[in-house]
């Protein structure tokens, strides 16, 4: 079992170090890498969003969520929108030139994960959809974290 969990490890670390590598090779162009696609996508899908509900779509250190936050925000990307009811209330949203970038970022993030799985039949990839989901689900069940 021993040597088991140490090439699942790994694995596990290979597998990070190469999806990090090829995004930030698919992403440079634009100037974004893949935590500041991570929160354009989850803006751009909500539309608006506050902090708190971004912190829960996004498994990213929340120090690190206001720090890429402000980096989009410095590069026109996104925006901060405090509710006139709430002044306390700030709401995350894409800004027009973010959402221009956003179809060319999503085409090729999907390009790329297409290219990993390429060579891989339906019942490899099903497999493995299903052990990561397992694995997913017993972290869940040790620390109270909850997948995305």
């Amino acid at each position: 079992m021993e040597r088991r969990v140490a090439r699942l490890q790994g694995d596990l670390a290979n597998l990070v170090h190469v999806l990090v590598a090829g995004l930030k090779e698919q992403l440079s162009p634009y100037g974004v890498d893949a935590v500041e696609y991570t929160i354009l996508s989850a803006c751009f899908t909500a539309g608006q969003i506050t902090f708190r509900d971004l912190r829960g779509l996004v498994p990213v250190d929340p120090n690190q969520i206001n720090r890429v936050v402000g980096r989009l925000e410095q590069r026109g990307l996104m925006e901060k929108v405090r509710i006139r009811r709430d002044r306390r209330i700030v709401h995350l949203r894409v800004t027009d030139e973010g959402r221009a970038i956003m179809p060319a970022l999503v085409e090729r993030v999907q390009a790329y994960y297409a290219l990993l799985v390429r060579d891989i039949d339906h019942g490899e990839l099903a497999g493995s959809i299903a052990v990561m989901e397992k694995m997913i689900e017993a972290g869940e069940g040790t620390t109270g974290v909850r997948g995305v």
